[in-house]
C-alpha cells in the first residue's frame, strides 16, 4: 500500500542516497580529451576547428550528391589524443559538415562526413588548396565557426553528469520501490533538489561560470541542451561513444568563436568496435540548441 508524505528533509536524504548509488552502479568517470580554443592561424595538420583542411595530394573534398563541396567542421592530429583509450594515436581525423542554415542535418548522411588519415602524407599547400578547395556556403553568415582556432587537447577524468531526464526516471523508481506518494508538485520539487545535491557533489561543470563552460571535449560524456538522440530511437543505442563534441563557446572578449544555433552543441558518435577498427564510415551525428 502506498504513503502519503511531503518531500521533507529526511525523503530527499534518503531518495538522493538511493539516486547516487543507482546512477554510479550504471555509469563511472571516464577519461576523456578536454579540448581549448586558441585563436590563431593554424598550420594545415594541426588541431583545429575552421580554416583549411589536410588534404593528401590526389585526394578530394568530400562532396554531397549535389557536388556541392563540404566545409571543414574540426579537425584533429591524433598525436594529440595519445593515451585516450579506443582513439587513435596518430593520423589525422577530420569532420565537414555542408554549410547552410541547418550545419547539414536536414540532409542526413548527405549532410556531413568524416575522415580520418592513419598517417601524414604529401599534401596539397595553402596556395594549392584554393584550387582544390572550394566549399559550398549557402550564406556568408551560416557556418558555426566564426574565428578559426587551434584545438589544445587535455587528457582528464569526467564524473557523469545526471541529466535531468535521468534524474526523473531514477526518482520516479525510488518513489514506486519505496510505495511512496506524492503529489506532481511534490515529485518536481524532489526532482530539482535531489539533481541539484548531485551538481553540488559531483558536477565537472565550473558552478561559478557555467554559462560560460566549454564542453567541446573527445570521449567522455556526452552533452546536451535538449535531449540524447540515441534515447528516442532504439537503433541508435549502439553508437556508444562520443568522438567529438563542439560547444558554442566565446573568446576573452565576448565575442563568439562557436555559435552553433542559440548557445547549441554538435555531436558526433561511433560504434566502439568502429572506433577500434578505425573504421569511420558509419557516424552518427547530431546538433541541438537552447
Amino acid at each position: 500500500m502506498s504513503k502519503k508524505i511531503k518531500a521533507d528533509s529526511e525523503l530527499i536524504k534518503e531518495c538522493y542516497k538511493w539516486v547516487k548509488h543507482q546512477f554510479f552502479t550504471q555509469y563511472a568517470a571516464k577519461h576523456y580529451a578536454k579540448a581549448e580554443f586558441c585563436v590563431v592561424q593554424t598550420k594545415l595538420t594541426e588541431s583545429k576547428i575552421g580554416g583549411l583542411p589536410y588534404l593528401p595530394k590526389g585526394d578530394v573534398a568530400p562532396k554531397n550528391v549535389d557536388g556541392e563541396t563540404l566545409r571543414l567542421l574540426a579537425q584533429i592530429n591524433c598525436t594529440d589524443l595519445k593515451g585516450l583509450e579506443h582513439f587513435p594515436s596518430t593520423g589525422i581525423l577530420q569532420f565537414f559538415i555542408l554549410d547552410n542554415w541547418e550545419f547539414g542535418i536536414e540532409n542526413g548522411r548527405d549532410g556531413y562526413a568524416v575522415r580520418y588519415y592513419p598517417e601524414i602524407s604529401e599534401h596539397y599547400t595553402e596556395a594549392e588548396l584554393t584550387k582544390y578547395y572550394q566549399p559550398y556556403a549557402e550564406d556568408d553568415e551560416c557556418f558555426p565557426i566564426l574565428q578559426e582556432c587551434k584545438l589544445q587537447f587535455e587528457l582528464t577524468e569526467q564524473t557523469p553528469v545526471l541529466d535531468h531526464a535521468t534524474c526523473v526516471m531514477l526518482c520516479g523508481k525510488y518513489l514506486a520501490e519505496h510505495s511512496i506518494e506524492v503529489d506532481y508538485r511534490t515529485k518536481e520539487h524532489l526532482q530539482r533538489v535531489v539533481q541539484h545535491e548531485y551538481e553540488n557533489e559531483f558536477s565537472t561543470y565550473n558552478k561559478e561560470d557555467e554559462d560560460e563552460e566549454n564542453h567541446s571535449q573527445c570521449g567522455g560524456y556526452p552533452y546536451f541542451t535538449q535531449n540524447d538522440p540515441r534515447n528516442e530511437d532504439k537503433g541508435l543505442v549502439d553508437y556508444n561513444v562520443l568522438l567529438f563534441q563542439l560547444d558554442s563557446s566565446f573568446d576573452e572578449d565576448g565575442e563568439e568563436i562557436v555559435m552553433i544555433g542559440d548557445m547549441g552543441v554538435m555531436n558526433f558518435f561511433i560504434r566502439q568496435d568502429d572506433l577500434q577498427r578505425r573504421d569511420f564510415s558509419d557516424v552518427l551525428y547530431s546538433w541541438d540548441c537552447c
